[in-house]
């Protein structure tokens, strides 16, 4: 449970990959037939979760208590950052592809509201929790942390535990791990890279800088973010690292459990970490940009990238980058 069922975030990462498919596809019809529903769905679950807390001196904050992040050396806390960011995103774009619907076909909205059971005041209060949301964030520090209870616990002294004693997983038991800060996975860098138009590049140099060395590399699901963050903040030599430590996890055997299959996720992110983090593309809410960042002594990287029907090949050198549109009209 501690470590897996607790990870509500889940249902927001779903929702999220869903918002990113409509708006590279444009395919709304899939959106207003289905799709809208899982939104509409994991929105309330949110809303059903968390509660809000007067604060006496402004408006209320909306908190969600007693989850699991991504890091899985940290269970079951109060206001885990990447879970209310997410959730946040998640709630959002239900309210949007409601109102969405709303403008463009009256019908089909008024079938949706009939078939979830919906009204204009849950509507209304689903748009008021997200923008109520509690992001934690340290004055002192500078950073957010990983969740309201993370800066108060010792550090784990990552570079005196021994090689033998890695992963932590294996030789630890998780109600010592839970006590310390140390993370399995990215988690509030992860949070920076799905929703880094939500933070400031400040921001998010501070949390690379405070979260990359307690992040222990046990899981395959992190170098890949690491990459793209570090690539994005200007720790260029370090992306170049996370990254060929990922593409070597299966190649290499890294992990010593290849035998049982390969590590599909890791495989996705490695994708990722060559479009987003060396070509520098991110996608928020449709709209996609590209700000690159060529590791040292790469000659080239070409990817492609479908959006709206429009197939576009990217090239990126050392000085320019190019934009090549293979099919379509845009």
């Amino acid at each position: 449970y501690a470590a897996g069922t607790a990870q509500y975030h889940i249902d927001a990462d779903i929702s999220h990959a869903l918002s990113q498919y409509v708006a590279a596809s444009g395919d709304t019809s899939f959106l207003d037939r289905e799709a809208i529903d899982i939104l509409v769905e994991t929105a309330r679950l949110w809303a059903d979760l968390g509660f809000w807390r007067e604060t006496g001196h402004a408006e209320p904050v909306f908190h969600i208590h007693g989850v699991t992040g991504p890091d899985e050396y940290t269970a079951v806390v109060n206001d885990n950052l990447f879970t209310n960011v997410m959730a946040r995103a998640n709630l959002r774009s239900a309210v949007r592809a409601l109102r969405s619907l709303e403008r463009r076909d009256a019908d089909a909205y008024a079938r949706v509201v009939d078939r979830l059971a919906l009204s204009e005041g849950e509507i209304t209060e689903l748009s008021r929790v997200a923008e109520g949301m509690h992001v934690p964030f340290d004055e002192n520090l500078g950073i957010h942390p990983q969740d309201d209870d993370f800066l108060s616990k010792e550090i784990w002294d990552l570079a005196n535990t021994p090689a033998d004693k890695r992963p932590l997983l294996l030789n630890y038991h998780p109600l010592v791990i839970y006590r310390y800060q140390v993370l399995k996975q990215a988690d509030v860098v992860l949070a920076l890279f799905l929703q880094g138009d939500e933070f400031t590049l400040e921001e998010k140099l501070a949390d690379f800088e405070y979260y990359d060395p307690l992040t222990t590399g046990d899981s395959t699901l992190s170098a890949v973010v690491q990459s793209i963050v570090a690539a994005e903040v200007g720790y260029g030599d370090l992306a170049a690292a996370y990254f060929t430590s990922a593409v070597y996890v299966d190649l290499a055997d890294l992990h010593r459990n290849a035998d049982a299959g390969v590590h599909v996720a890791s495989l996705g992110g490695v994708w990722n970490a060559l479009v987003s983090g060396f070509g520098g593309m991110r996608d928020y809410l449709g709209s996609w940009t590209f700000d690159p960042r060529l590791p040292a002594g790469w000659d080239s990287l070409s990817y492609r990238l479908t959006l709206r029907g429009n197939r576009l090949r990217v090239t990126v050198l050392p000085r320019e980058m190019l934009f090549e549109l293979e099919t379509g009209e845009a």
